[in-house]
């Protein structure tokens, strides 16, 4: 995030892109206050921008104009809000955890996820990079998509001997 670093730069590494159909949108390419530089990158590259909610706040973000998509990843009342803020102007989010993610994390952002209504976009998760998920049966992933269980609850029991392996 905010690693092609300059303007002139993101416009550079964008233009190189364009030979990959796969790359679909750019996240956070330069700081995310530079919403000029936003504009220029849209108005030259074309291509859909995400941003990480934060900076700008998000209010101004979304009256901006720059942004086609959000992403958002802090405490669930942030993400709520943020949420109904999006939802506000008609813009989808993502969710994101990073390596802080286990098994249980994960569980909870997508259901979560199921209860808004613009949480449209595939949700990003460092979870698989983890040595161990914290539950008694991973995760089950068909097609890239993780399967929710009717099981009560979060739908997964904790593997308390894993939990007890990795206190910290």
């Amino acid at each position: 995030n905010q690693t092609f670093g300059t303007l002139e730069r993101a416009l550079a590494v964008g233009r190189e892109l364009k030979r990959y159909p796969q790359v679909h949108c750019l996240e956070s390419p330069i700081p995310q206050g530079d919403i000029e530089g936003y504009r220029t990158l849209k108005r030259e590259l074309g291509y859909p921008l995400a941003h990480h909610m934060g900076n700008p706040e998000p209010i101004a973000a979304l009256h901006s104009d720059v942004y086609d998509y959000f992403i958002l990843g802090a405490r669930v009342a942030n993400t709520m809000r943020n949420a109904h803020i999006c939802a506000a102007r008609n813009k989808p989010f993502w969710m994101q955890l990073g390596t802080e993610a286990t098994g249980v994390s994960v569980l909870f952002m997508l259901h979560m996820a199921a209860a808004i209504p613009n949480a449209t976009l595939a949700h990003v998760s460092l979870f698989l990079l983890l040595e161990h998920q914290l539950l008694q049966e991973p995760l089950n992933i068909e097609n890239g998509q993780v399967i929710i269980t009717n099981k009560p609850g979060l739908g997964a029991d904790l593997d308390l001997d894993a939990v007890e392996r990795y206190r910290v």
